[in-house]
Protein backbone atom coordinates (compact mmCIF):
# COMPACT_ATOMS: atom_id res chain seq x y z
CA UNK A 1 0.00 0.00 0.00
CA UNK A 2 2.89 2.78 1.17
CA UNK A 3 4.48 2.23 -2.59
CA UNK A 4 2.46 0.56 -5.05
CA UNK A 5 5.09 0.52 -7.59
CA UNK A 6 7.37 -1.45 -5.69
CA UNK A 7 4.63 -4.06 -4.99
CA UNK A 8 4.29 -4.33 -9.07
CA UNK A 9 7.75 -4.81 -9.92
CA UNK A 10 8.15 -7.01 -6.85
CA UNK A 11 5.16 -9.47 -8.34
CA UNK A 12 6.60 -8.41 -12.31
CA UNK A 13 9.23 -10.02 -11.54
CA UNK A 14 8.27 -13.44 -9.06
CA UNK A 15 6.16 -13.94 -11.99
CA UNK A 16 8.82 -13.06 -14.72
CA UNK A 17 11.28 -15.46 -12.68
CA UNK A 18 8.40 -18.43 -12.30
CA UNK A 19 7.91 -18.02 -15.64
CA UNK A 20 11.81 -19.04 -17.07
CA UNK A 21 11.50 -21.55 -14.40
CA UNK A 22 9.19 -23.21 -15.94
CA UNK A 23 6.30 -22.71 -13.34
CA UNK A 24 3.20 -21.75 -15.19
CA UNK A 25 0.45 -22.23 -12.29
CA UNK A 26 2.80 -19.92 -10.37
CA UNK A 27 2.99 -16.90 -12.82
CA UNK A 28 -0.91 -17.64 -13.11
CA UNK A 29 -1.28 -17.42 -9.22
CA UNK A 30 0.73 -14.33 -9.05
CA UNK A 31 -0.50 -12.74 -11.91
CA UNK A 32 -4.10 -13.07 -10.84
CA UNK A 33 -3.67 -12.64 -6.83
CA UNK A 34 -2.20 -8.94 -7.81
CA UNK A 35 -3.88 -8.17 -11.12
CA UNK A 36 -5.21 -4.90 -9.86
CA UNK A 37 -2.21 -3.65 -8.99
CA UNK A 38 -0.39 -4.68 -11.60
CA UNK A 39 -3.27 -3.47 -14.69
CA UNK A 40 -3.40 -0.04 -13.23
CA UNK A 41 0.21 0.52 -15.25
CA UNK A 42 0.21 -0.06 -18.92
CA UNK A 43 4.31 -1.43 -18.82
CA UNK A 44 3.22 -3.77 -15.69
CA UNK A 45 0.06 -5.17 -17.47
CA UNK A 46 2.06 -5.55 -20.79
CA UNK A 47 4.81 -7.43 -19.00
CA UNK A 48 2.45 -9.93 -17.14
CA UNK A 49 1.10 -11.32 -19.99
CA UNK A 50 4.60 -11.92 -21.46
CA UNK A 51 5.02 -13.71 -18.29
CA UNK A 52 1.79 -15.44 -18.87
CA UNK A 53 2.32 -16.41 -23.36
CA UNK A 54 6.24 -17.56 -22.06
CA UNK A 55 5.06 -19.45 -19.31
CA UNK A 56 2.47 -21.44 -21.55
CA UNK A 57 -0.49 -19.93 -20.07
CA UNK A 58 -1.70 -18.96 -23.37
CA UNK A 59 -5.45 -18.76 -23.26
CA UNK A 60 -4.73 -16.25 -20.14
CA UNK A 61 -2.20 -14.09 -21.74
CA UNK A 62 -4.39 -13.85 -24.38
CA UNK A 63 -7.95 -12.74 -22.27
CA UNK A 64 -5.53 -10.77 -19.63
CA UNK A 65 -3.83 -9.02 -22.40
CA UNK A 66 -7.43 -8.57 -24.80
CA UNK A 67 -8.41 -5.82 -23.80
CA UNK A 68 -5.50 -3.62 -25.34
CA UNK A 69 -7.70 -1.29 -27.53
CA UNK A 70 -9.07 0.46 -24.17
CA UNK A 71 -5.30 0.99 -22.99
CA UNK A 72 -3.62 4.56 -23.71
CA UNK A 73 -0.48 3.75 -24.08
CA UNK A 74 0.29 0.34 -26.10
CA UNK A 75 2.82 -0.03 -28.37
CA UNK A 76 3.57 -2.75 -30.45
CA UNK A 77 6.09 -4.61 -28.11
CA UNK A 78 3.22 -4.54 -25.69
CA UNK A 79 1.57 -7.38 -27.94
CA UNK A 80 3.90 -9.56 -29.37
CA UNK A 81 2.73 -11.84 -26.30
CA UNK A 82 -0.67 -11.24 -26.95
CA UNK A 83 -0.24 -12.55 -31.20
CA UNK A 84 1.92 -15.56 -29.88
CA UNK A 85 -0.98 -16.49 -27.57
CA UNK A 86 -3.49 -16.09 -29.91
CA UNK A 87 -1.14 -18.28 -32.06
CA UNK A 88 -1.01 -20.62 -28.98
CA UNK A 89 -4.77 -21.39 -28.76
CA UNK A 90 -5.52 -22.05 -32.63
CA UNK A 91 -6.66 -18.51 -33.49
CA UNK A 92 -3.89 -17.28 -36.50
CA UNK A 93 -6.33 -14.85 -37.68
CA UNK A 94 -6.72 -13.08 -34.66
CA UNK A 95 -3.15 -13.26 -33.92
CA UNK A 96 -2.99 -11.81 -37.67
CA UNK A 97 -5.50 -8.66 -36.69
CA UNK A 98 -3.63 -8.10 -33.43
CA UNK A 99 -0.17 -7.50 -35.58
CA UNK A 100 -1.85 -5.78 -38.06
CA UNK A 101 -3.88 -3.12 -36.09
CA UNK A 102 -1.36 -2.39 -33.90
CA UNK A 103 1.08 -1.98 -36.85
CA UNK A 104 -0.86 0.36 -38.47
CA UNK A 105 0.79 3.74 -39.98
CA UNK A 106 3.98 2.78 -38.31
CA UNK A 107 7.23 2.57 -40.24
CA UNK A 108 8.55 -0.88 -40.08
CA UNK A 109 11.35 -0.32 -38.35
CA UNK A 110 9.51 0.31 -35.20
CA UNK A 111 7.76 -2.70 -35.04
CA UNK A 112 9.25 -5.46 -32.97
CA UNK A 113 10.91 -8.22 -35.33
CA UNK A 114 8.51 -10.86 -35.07
CA UNK A 115 5.34 -8.48 -36.55
CA UNK A 116 7.60 -7.24 -39.60
CA UNK A 117 8.14 -11.15 -40.08
CA UNK A 118 4.46 -12.33 -39.65
CA UNK A 119 3.62 -8.56 -41.57
CA UNK A 120 5.81 -9.60 -44.80
CA UNK A 121 4.41 -13.31 -44.51
CA UNK A 122 1.10 -12.12 -44.52
CA UNK A 123 1.91 -9.64 -47.36
CA UNK A 124 3.86 -12.50 -49.40
CA UNK A 125 0.87 -14.76 -49.30
CA UNK A 126 -1.87 -12.42 -50.30
CA UNK A 127 0.68 -11.71 -53.39
CA UNK A 128 1.60 -7.93 -52.29
CA UNK A 129 5.45 -8.69 -53.13
CA UNK A 130 6.00 -4.66 -52.42
CA UNK A 131 4.64 -4.40 -49.28
CA UNK A 132 6.57 -7.80 -48.28
CA UNK A 133 9.51 -6.61 -49.66
CA UNK A 134 9.06 -3.03 -47.37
Amino acid sequence: ERSPAAGREAALTYAWGMAVLGRPDDVAATVQRYAELIRADDDGWARAGESLSVAGKHALAAAWLGDWRDRANVNPWMLVALANSLRGVGDDAGAMAVTRDSSDGLDPAELPPEFRGWLALDAALAGRTADAER
